[in-house]
């Protein structure tokens, strides 16, 4: 099945259905980020973007854009051992301050998932940071991950809607009469067919 063909059968299930495609279509995105970085290995930043409008997949690896002066773990040792003075006494530092909150968490460059701001404008003067830049990355094999991944989070995705959709349309109807069909009875309960959604209804 092409990328339009996807498109088409998956844009007649939501209608089908009543779903928002916005919500498969997210779904859809961190599913496959997921799957990508476990069939092919990856540890770098990436993406997986379903275009709205042709039905074509895409994965991106990116770059976050930091500030120059941001350190790796190991520079950041370097610099404190460089300024260690071991004639000073030695503080206890608490783990948590006087009011009980935790440290401050270092975070340290990495040069995997980020580019220092410096470097990123030698590749795009615009580029200023929190900017991305991304590569694409497409495996010519994701077809087929791609493919397995997006059934499931669309049946999951499908499921979860329905019960929303369901709950939002009964949810107000407690007093109210509905009328319905008898589907099937046991020895305590009638269950009630109302369309949607099956209703219970007991002997008593």
């Amino acid at each position: 099945m092409n990328s339009k063909e996807f498109k088409k059968a998956l844009d007649n299930i939501v209608k089908e259905k009543d779903i928002d495609p916005e919500v498969v279509y997210s779904a859809m995105e961190l599913a496959l980020t997921s799957a990508y970085k476990k069939n092919f290995n990856s540890k770098t930043n990436v993406k997986v973007l379903f275009d709205r409008a042709t039905g074509e997949i895409k994965v991106y690896s990116y770059l976050t854009v930091v500030e120059d002066d941001k350190m790796t773990k190991e520079e950041y040792e370097d610099y404190l051992f460089e300024n260690y003075d071991d004639e000073e006494e030695e503080e206890e530092i608490p783990a948590e301050d006087e009011e009980g909150e935790e440290k401050e968490t270092i975070s340290y460059f990495n040069p995997e998932t980020e580019i220092k701001v410096s470097d990123a404008k030698k590749l795009d003067k615009t580029l200023e940071i929190g900017d991305t830049i991304d590569t694409e990355v497409t495996p010519k094999d994701f077809g087929r991950v791609a493919a397995s991944t997006a059934k499931q989070v669309v049946v999951q995705k499908i499921r979860e809607a329905e019960r929303n959709s369901i709950m939002e349309e009964f949810g107000d109807k407690q007093d109210e009469l509905l009328i319905g069909t008898v589907a099937l009875e046991d020895t305590d309960n009638y269950f009630i067919d109302l369309g949607r959604t099956n209703g219970i209804l007991p002997k008593k």
